[in-house]
């Protein structure tokens, strides 16, 4: 007799490629919104650990929004997990925020 996962998974298939595709289309979003972010830091002259702190207040509103607009409200029906929209890639866009954050900060106070 079948688990209700498997009667679950028997009536809504998970297909790998649509699954890595998805996973590809989130960390797009974070690698392009981490360096807006991260020019954003630079502007606005963010030093230490409140750079970090925007990075992870960004990235939380960005999860965020990933969460209510592309998965509509329901994760578990585009990635493995529910918790894949704010646990998977978390680390990843993070060089591309500090070299725009440093970029960016260094061109504005380069006459101060």
């Amino acid at each position: 007799m079948a688990s209700p996962t498997e009667r679950q998974l028997h009536i809504e298939p998970v297909v790998l490629e649509n699954v890595q595709h998805n996973g590809a289309t989130l960390s797009y979003v974070r690698n392009l919104t981490s360096s807006i972010f991260g020019a954003c830091a630079g502007i606005l002259g963010l030093t230490s650990l409140y750079g970090f702190l925007f990075y992870a207040i960004c990235t939380t509103l960005v999860s965020g929004l990933i969460y209510i607009t592309l998965a509509r409200g329901t994760p578990a029906r585009y990635y493995k997990n529910k918790m894949d929209i704010f646990t998977n890639d978390l680390f990843g866009p993070l060089p591309s925020f500090i070299l725009c954050w440093t970029l960016a900060y260094a061109l504005l106070s380069v006459y101060d």
